[in-house]
């Protein structure tokens, strides 16, 4: 992306963090623990902070998305609504990587930490391992969804409506070098997401296993969760990370085949490729039996018909994002400093969010809550560490690691920038020629 929409993102997540920092770190854990770090402010706290804070990062988001597209100088309602739903994309993942995963994973772990204190018999242990390892799942991977599909609405929508002046532009006029660079992370994103969906499927189907044998095998009748969800919310939410990216490279493949020439060979290889990957994920989603788990629907933790929308809703996303912007003649022929920095910064967010959401941020919840509590609840010996220590080490625990992902992605795709550079030196790669009869007034420069 853009270095504009990359940092107006990237600020509005930041603004979003300190104001959700109140409801989810300070007052959530004191409705858990008795001796939370924060139980004094907590108690000062007003009850509708939750709400507050939420309306907060609405208006936040929503301005955000404003600036991204007045910043970008986006010339129209598409190049407004695209820059805004970038800034909505960045922020998001940044509330989520460094808060939203450790409140939701928090919230499937509440059971065990408030029995803590408490004596348990083995079958009332294993049902709170059971519930917490599931709801767990269902938390994290359901409320991704929502963060991310929320944050980009309402940012697009803030973008949208800027375009009512769109002649309302701030700061010197942006540069515009060939798009190659900033269009690389889709396809690097489209390949990542599905190597940390194999990672999650072979990681979570274990699990799942796992936890139904134990709840069968030990007769737990008293469980409130839905062990069966467990690895399809997993499914969803890799989907979702996936999905965007994969049909943005297709909606730039069919606007641009009528000028691609020899070209086309490169583009039919990748959509071949892209055919096979979702033919893949497909099967793989379809293996779960839907008509025997109708029943659970109703119960469950989601309708069947928002697995559907959240689908189609990445599927549309994706293609418009990239069919709708106008081709144009690059002006700038170098990239900059800031342009490799916005590719870094967009593809070490997203690409760190990938890796985080798909199955760390649920393997650091299980392992530093569940697996920390389960001498207690088996009987089998103490817990070192107290509840409030504990959620002191996940939030540590948790931030440290989506700061090392987003950093090691970033640097990756650092070197991938700068080995797609070298291979289009080499075989002297020029932009694209515009169509003759592309309309003057709808060739712009796309700013994502």
């Amino acid at each position: 992306m853009r270095i504009r929409i990359v940092l107006s993102g990237l600020t509005s997540g930041i603004f979003c963090l300190i104001a959700l920092w109140f409801p989810w770190y300070v007052v959530h854990p004191s409705t858990l623990v008795s001796n939370w770090i924060f139980q004094d402010q907590a108690a000062y706290l007003p009850t509708w902070i939750s709400t507050a804070a939420v309306g907060f990062c609405g208006l936040t988001l929503f301005s955000f998305g404003w600036v991204a597209a007045r910043w970008n100088w986006s010339g129209n309602w598409r190049e407004s609504l695209l820059a805004g739903a970038g800034a909505g994309i960045i922020a998001g993942s940044i509330i989520y990587d460094f808060l939203g995963a450790f409140h939701f994973g928090l919230l499937g772990q509440e059971e065990i930490l408030k029995a803590f204190y408490s004596e348990v018999g083995e079958a009332q242990g294993l049902t709170l391992i059971v519930d917490a390892v599931t709801n767990s799942a269902t938390s994290i991977y359901l409320n991704f969804i929502v963060v991310v599909f929320a944050s980009v609405l309402v940012s697009a929508l803030g973008g949208l409506a800027s375009a009512i002046d769109a002649g309302d532009v701030w700061g010197k006029s942006p540069r515009k070098p060939d798009g190659w660079l900033f269009r690389v992370s889709a396809y690097s994103l489209t390949l990542t997401g599905l190597g940390n969906l194999i990672v999650m499927i072979a990681a979570l189907s274990i699990l799942q296993e796992s936890v139904m044998n134990t709840a069968i095998e030990n007769n737990l009748s008293d469980i409130n969760s839905f062990p069966p969800f467990l690895l399809l919310t997993a499914f969803m939410a890799c989907l979702v990370m996936i999905l965007p990216p994969m049909f943005m490279t297709c909606g730039w493949i069919v606007r641009s085949w009528g000028r691609a020439g020899s070209r086309r060979i490169l583009y039919g290889v990748w959509a071949l490729l892209s055919i096979y990957m979702l033919w893949w994920m497909l099967r793989g989603f379809f293996s779960f039996n839907f008509s025997d788990m109708a029943f659970l629907f109703q119960m469950g933790p989601f309708p069947l018909w928002y697995m559907w929308g959240v689908i189609i809703l990445s599927v549309v996303i994706g293609f418009f994002g990239g069919y709708l912007p106008a081709p144009s003649n690059p002006v700038d022929e170098n990239y900059r400093g800031s342009d490799w920095l916005g590719y870094a910064l967009s593809q070490g967010i997203l690409g760190g969010t990938q890796i985080f959401a798909s199955v760390t941020a649920y393997a650091l919840v299980a392992s530093l809550i569940t697996i920390e509590n389960i001498p207690h609840l088996t009987q089998t010996g103490t817990v070192d560490l107290l509840p409030a220590d504990q959620i002191v080490r996940l939030f540590t625990t948790m931030s440290a690691v989506a700061q090392g992902v987003v950093i090691f992605s970033a640097v990756c795709a650092w070197i991938f920038g700068l080995l797609v550079l070298l291979l289009r030196k080499i075989f002297s790669v020029k932009p694209l020629p515009l169509l003759e009869n592309n309309n003057a007034n709808e060739i712009r420069e796309m700013r994502l």
